[in-house]
């Protein structure tokens, strides 16, 4: 008579009923987050197409009914994207943080300096993109942001909830207005910001005329050889 055994959990057991599979728990997605993370990069990058990815190189001459299309068609795109796209990123951010900081703790793990580490290369990743994108760069803010995640990861709801609310009320602003009303000298802080985003538009512009006045020198030629050349003058008139 041969009698068959069978491994179950390191331990020999005769009968493979009795060995039961390990279960493991897995914490499921929720999938309206995926749904939710989708629409806010498409939507992004969307945005982002109307202002960067075609670069300023435009005629210096168009059509009035070019540039009404061109303006109707951005101010309805950041109308229904723009700050839609930009809120639900940032709070997807932090929900994230807090999924992935809760299932760690189930596990007896602390996720912060994980988190930390992530940072730094979201840092790496910003100073990139700021390279070729500097006067919109957003990565690096959140890389900012992440450190007070990684400071209040372990307050208590009630503690979150009221320096949430602190913030919401705008206290900076309330400052300054109140400063405002007893000195009517008081001016808001100059962060440089309208300079910056100045400086970038007059480098882009440069870049474009001369971009322009070279198209308008020469003409651009097109084809796969030497026999078969399509040259034509550009005319934006």
């Amino acid at each position: 008579m041969t009698i068959n055994y069978y491994v179950c959990n390191h331990k020999l057991m005769k009968n493979r009923n009795n060995c039961m599979q390990p279960t493991v728990n897995k914490t499921p997605r929720i999938e309206v987050i995926d749904a939710l993370r989708g629409f806010a990069v498409m939507a992004i990058l969307l945005v982002h197409s109307l202002e960067h990815f075609i670069f300023p190189v435009y005629p210096t001459d168009s059509p009035e009914w070019l540039n009404i299309l061109d303006n109707g068609t951005l101010n309805v795109v950041f109308s229904l994207f723009a700050g839609k796209s930009y809120a639900i990123f940032a709070l997807l951010f932090g929900f994230t943080f807090y999924i992935q900081c809760h299932n760690q703790e189930k596990k007896g793990k602390d996720f912060g300096y994980r988190f930390l580490w992530r940072l730094v290369l979201l840092v790496g990743f910003a100073t990139i993109n700021a390279a070729f994108f500097p006067a919109g760069d957003v990565l690096l803010l959140f890389s900012i942001v992440g450190i007070v995640l990684f400071l209040v990861r372990k307050w208590s709801d009630k503690a979150i909830l009221i320096t949430a609310i602190f913030f919401l009320l705008q206290p900076i602003e309330w400052y300054h207005y109140l400063m405002s009303l007893f000195n009517p000298s008081h001016t808001l802080p100059d962060l440089g910001v309208d300079a910056m985003y100045q400086e970038v538009a007059e480098y882009t512009k440069g870049i474009s005329l001369q971009v322009m006045s070279l198209w308008d020198k020469k003409p651009v030629c097109f084809g796969l050889s030497e026999q078969d050349v399509f040259c034509k003058q550009p005319d934006f008139s």
